[in-house]
């Protein structure tokens, strides 16, 4: 779905607080977002296989590049009820918490990632997400890393950790 892609694609930190089930579209909707935390009842679906759909290829390098093949196979090809302690154990989610607990846990990771440097954040995400598809440019991955390594950011973080304070990071 074009608008799961564009979704897919802003080059920032996505947090999925998943606060119950999921099925089709909405388990790959996850996978739109770096990070997914969980409760402890949820599970999910995709029925595809069930109707004689074959789910799209650009679903199926989502589910193969944040899962893995063997995840991928799981999900979408033996279209099972998979809960929420297969899904933390297969990499689908993060993080499974109590149901009170999901968007606190999701509010604090959102701080913690906001706290970092981002030209460095957004760089690795980048990277991993490359590595996964294997389409990596690696001129184009060292001059991320010449970017990050040349930043203010930088030399904020340095200046910092030496100083033991909490650096302030600019995005430059």
């Amino acid at each position: 779905c074009i608008r799961d892609r564009r979704f897919a694609r802003l080059p920032i930190p996505k947090i999925a607080a998943m606060n119950g089930n999921a099925y089709g579209g909405g388990v790959e909707l996850g996978l739109c977002c770096e990070f997914r935390l969980g409760v402890k009842d949820m599970k999910i679906m995709v029925p595809a296989a069930k109707f004689g759909l074959c789910y799209p290829i650009s679903g199926i390098r989502r589910f193969v590049s944040r899962v893995g093949p063997a995840a991928a196979r799981r999900i979408l090809v033996s279209a099972e009820t998979i809960d929420a302690a297969d899904l933390l154990r297969m990499g689908y989610l993060q993080r499974i918490c109590e149901v009170g607990e999901l968007a606190g846990q999701a509010d604090e990771l959102a701080r913690d990632i906001s706290r970092l440097a981002p030209m460095a954040v957004i760089a690795m995400l980048k990277m991993i997400e490359r590595v996964a598809l294997g389409t990596l440019d690696e001129r184009q991955a060292q001059q991320w890393v010449g970017q990050c390594n040349s930043s203010e950011d930088l030399q904020e973080g340095l200046e910092a950790a030496l100083a033991k304070r909490e650096p302030e990071f600019q995005g430059r």
